[in-house]
């Protein structure tokens, strides 16, 4: 498994990819992070060690989350490489021409982490997550990037930032995501997710992991329709020639398995207003 696939699957574990009204004001960082570090127990990674073990949340003002991280660093970073996990702050280049230097929400809330990546890894990390790094630089409100990060990291116990540790990024995998922690993979996307909210439905989000770009996979499920399958909404938004072979393939799949009236889309691309969503089912 890659490591955004690794980051998926926690994100699904810690049940951060559903959502209904009642989680309004209760998915906030410290929640969700402890959340994922508790469910990463049930995360088999290799032989004898479970995700939990090598896993670093960073987050702000949750001294229990910060004090699992530093005895996570003290007992294994010696033995293993880690996982750090938390959301993106700053990326900045290092004025010495060494790659990046990273920080996340909270990094310096304790956690005295100086976290760097090299050039090269840098490069591969624009190349691979263009969208995300995009969207972090964008800065829109609302929308938000998460990573997760396999590291070496190594506390420094002499001289002035004894008690620190340096990390080094090895790998690296980053999410978009909404004010609700929802994972999104455009604005289109995260359009619709403040739709849903605020019209107070229950919907899924379904991760993509390592699966191949030709597998149908709905951008959202609606759960409170009264249907087992749920209700399946796509949101398209490019208008290039592939991308529309592929909206063709979608539309007759969706056609075929779940009937023409069954399934909800969105043309963004094309400037077409959202469409109304399908009633809530009545024991909803």
């Amino acid at each position: 498994m890659t490591t955004l696939g690794l980051l998926h699957l926690v994100w699904e574990r810690a049940g951060l990819h559903y959502w209904r009204p009642q989680f309004a004001g209760h998915r906030i960082d410290p929640k969700a992070l402890r959340r994922a570090y508790a469910t990463s127990s049930n995360i088999k990674i290799q032989r004898g060690i479970t995700l939990d073990q090598v896993l670093c949340p960073v987050v702000s003002n949750d001294r229990g989350i910060l004090y699992s991280t530093q005895r996570t660093i003290k007992d294994h970073s010696e033995k293993f490489r880690l996982y750090v996990i938390g959301r993106l702050s700053s990326a900045q280049a290092d004025p010495y021409g060494k790659g990046y230097n990273i920080e996340l929400s909270g990094v310096r809330d304790g956690y005295r982490m100086f976290m760097s990546i090299s050039q090269a890894k840098w490069e591969r990390l624009e190349k691979s997550h263009s969208r995300e790094l995009a969207e972090f630089s964008r800065n829109e409100e609302g929308l938000s990037v998460f990573g997760l990060f396999l590291v070496t990291i190594d506390p420094i116990k002499n001289g002035k930032y004894k008690n620190f540790s340096s990390v080094q990024i090895e790998d690296a995998a980053l999410m978009t995501t909404t004010e609700q922690l929802i994972p999104v993979e455009s604005r289109y996307e995260a359009k619709i997710v403040e739709l849903l909210v605020q019209e107070e439905r229950t919907f899924i989000k379904p991760l993509r992991f390592d699966a191949a770009r030709e597998l149908v996979r709905p951008d959202f499920i609606l759960t409170d329709i009264g249907k087992k399958e749920g209700y399946p909404m796509e949101v398209f938004g490019r208008t290039d020639e592939k991308y529309l072979a592929r909206k063709a393939e979608k539309e007759s799949y969706y056609a075929r398995v779940f009937g023409s009236d069954n399934w909800w889309s969105w043309n963004a691309a094309d400037g077409d207003p959202i469409p109304s969503l399908p009633d809530h089912a009545l024991n909803q």
